[in-house]
């Protein structure tokens, strides 16, 4: 089957020790992007299983196909599972620096544009007396920096050393 296919249709222990040997090049998604990539094939499906939950509410049976997919993939529970582990890998991988000089950059162009963006909700808040929303900006202000210089610490790394 396509990578796709095996990613949606892996059981959730599966699926872990495919994400968590990619950290090798023999791996599945061993750079920031093959992961981002994967994240958004299961945000898809997540998107789609909650359509069908809500119509499983609803008491409106699935479709013969749509049953199928639902059961094959083990439901929202697996799928958001599996979101949640890939989302937490690619933390860590950033926080360890494991990034190709695009991702790298890509990264570091987010969370300069994040920073900017908080900065003027900061003052915006703080132009207005809103204090407890002016406290949380400087939280997440301080976040972001963090971020920031953590990424700047660690020199991009070749696609062969993730």
């Amino acid at each position: 089957g396509t990578p796709e296919h095996t990613v949606l249709l892996a059981s959730e222990d599966t699926f872990r020790n495919m994400i968590d040997s990619s950290s090798s090049s023999s791996g599945m998604c061993p750079s920031w992007t093959e992961k981002k990539t994967c994240q958004q094939l299961l945000q898809n499906a997540l998107d789609t299983l909650l359509i069908m939950d809500g119509l499983l509410l609803r008491g409106t049976p699935l479709s013969d196909p749509d049953q199928e997919f639902y059961d094959a993939v083990g439901g929202t529970p697996a799928v958001q599972s599996k979101h949640d582990h890939l989302k937490r890998c690619m933390q860590t991988q950033v926080e360890e620096g494991k990034l190709t000089p695009s991702e790298r950059q890509k990264l570091l162009k987010q969370v300069s544009e994040r920073i900017d963006h908080l900065n003027d909700e900061l003052q915006a808040a703080l132009s207005q007396s809103r204090e407890k929303k002016a406290h949380v900006l400087k939280l997440q202000l301080e976040k972001a920096k963090t971020r920031q210089s953590a990424m700047e610490a660690h020199p991009a790394r070749s696609p062969l050393e993730l």
